[in-house]
Parts: structure tokens; C-alpha cells; sequence
């Protein structure tokens, strides 16, 4: 958790807090996408045949489990948004995170992969800080979507908060010149402890209204 922590907290002091004015309008396309990608996810890992194929109930039955405790068929508590504008902070942080142990940098194409994927590469450092069990249930048990760019369209990440041990992220980025994926994976919810310790080194409650957008449904 520290080290997904420090990430983040790098990656957020290289933007500027007024970039991540949310829109006006109230607009809740990327939680209504969000809410429906989960929710079949949901029967995704309740169906025992598809589980099966993948070994799951041998290698984390038990984690299936405990997943399953949550309804994520139901309405969400509240969905929590941020995103992540293309901005020259976003290259530079990417880059000062490219060299390798040799001293080598990332090519050009390959920094261009990671700025095009990294809302998912975020949510994927997240479950991989979990351990390995939640590594393979996110890499079995996930959905995704294509979809045309709506207008003012930025990459983003979609946390869904659910009563229970286990919320959901779903990330958004663009993969084609008009085009963007949406993937949505389970995660643990004790997440909200970075998120409260990363407002917390960036100023407070005033950063957070900045850099998140939260929707409450109940």
C-alpha cells in the first residue's frame, strides 16, 4: 500500500490542481458505463462454469469466496472519479519512472503505451500490491468495454464503493484516434486508506473536491 501510495502522491504533485476541475454539467457518463461494466462482473464470478475453466476454485476458491459476500449487481454506495488529463506532467512523470536498474530508458512507443494504458496500470500496481491471489482474480474475472470518445473525454479511473471488504475500479482510456476501453476489475476496499492519507499530504479537503468527483447513491 505505501509503494501504490508514493506513486500516486508523485504522479498528482506533477499536474496542476485546476486541471482537475470536473465538469459543470453533472454529467455521470463514466459512472453510469462504470456501474453497468461491474454489474456484469458480478455474474461473471458467479458462474462456476467460467471459474472452473480458469482452475479458480483451486487456486483462489477462497478469495472467490469472500468476493462473493458483496452484491455487486446492486447499486454502488457512491462512485468516486478522477482523471488523468493528457498534460506534459503526465510525460514527465512517466519518464522519471522509465529508467531501468541499467540505466536504459523506455522508447518512445513504449512511454506513448504507458501514458495511453495508464489508468489500468494504476489499478493493476493496486491489486498487485494485494498479493498474488487478487492478481489472478482480476486477470480472470474482469470486463471490458469499446466505446466512441465522448466530447471532452479524458482517461480516468472509477472507484465503486460497496459495503463489504471489495469495491470495484473500473479504468477509462483512449486506444484509438475516436475510440477508448473501459476495464473493470475487483479491488480491495481498503484502498480508501491511500486515498485518505494521499489527500491528506496534498492538502485536505480542498484537494479532494479538486481531484475527485464523488457521486453518492444511497
Amino acid at each position: 500500500m505505501k509503494r501504490w501510495l508514493s506513486l500516486w502522491l508523485a504522479l498528482f504533485l506533477t499536474l496542476s490542481p485546476v486541471a482537475y476541475a470536473q465538469e459543470e454539467d453533472g454529467g455521470l457518463w463514466y459512472e453510469d458505463q462504470a456501474i453497468a461494466l461491474v454489474q456484469e462482473l458480478d455474474m461473471l464470478i458467479h458462474d462456476e462454469s467460467y471459474g472452473s475453466l480458469y482452475g479458480i476454485p483451486s487456486i483462489a476458491g477462497d478469495l472467490v469466496d469472500e468476493v462473493r459476500k458483496t452484491d455487486f449487481s446492486a447499486m454502488p454506495q457512491s462512485a468516486l472519479r478522477f482523471t488523468l488529463p493528457n498534460i506534459d506532467g503526465l510525460l514527465s512523470f512517466v519518464l522519471s519512472q522509465s529508467a531501468s536498474s541499467d540505466g536504459s530508458e523506455l522508447s518512445e512507443v513504449a512511454t506513448k503505451r504507458i501514458l495511453d494504458n495508464l489508468p489500468f496500470m494504476l489499478v493493476n500496481v493496486l491489486n498487485g500490491n494485494e498479493g498474488t491471489d487478487l492478481i489472478v482474480l482480476s486477470s480472470v474475472y474482469n470486463t471490458s468495454k469499446t466505446f466512441v470518445l465522448p466530447d471532452g473525454f479524458q482517461n480516468a479511473i472509477v472507484l465503486l464503493r460497496y459495503p463489504g471488504d471489495y469495491w470495484a475500479a473500473v479504468s477509462f482510456s483512449q486506444t484509438g484516434d475516436n475510440t477508448g476501453t473501459a476495464s473493470a476489475c475487483f479491488v480491495k476496499a481498503n484502498v480508501q486508506e491511500a486515498i485518505d492519507q494521499l489527500t491528506d499530504n496534498l492538502g485536505g479537503k480542498i484537494m479532494y473536491a479538486l481531484l475527485f468527483k464523488e457521486t453518492v447513491y444511497d
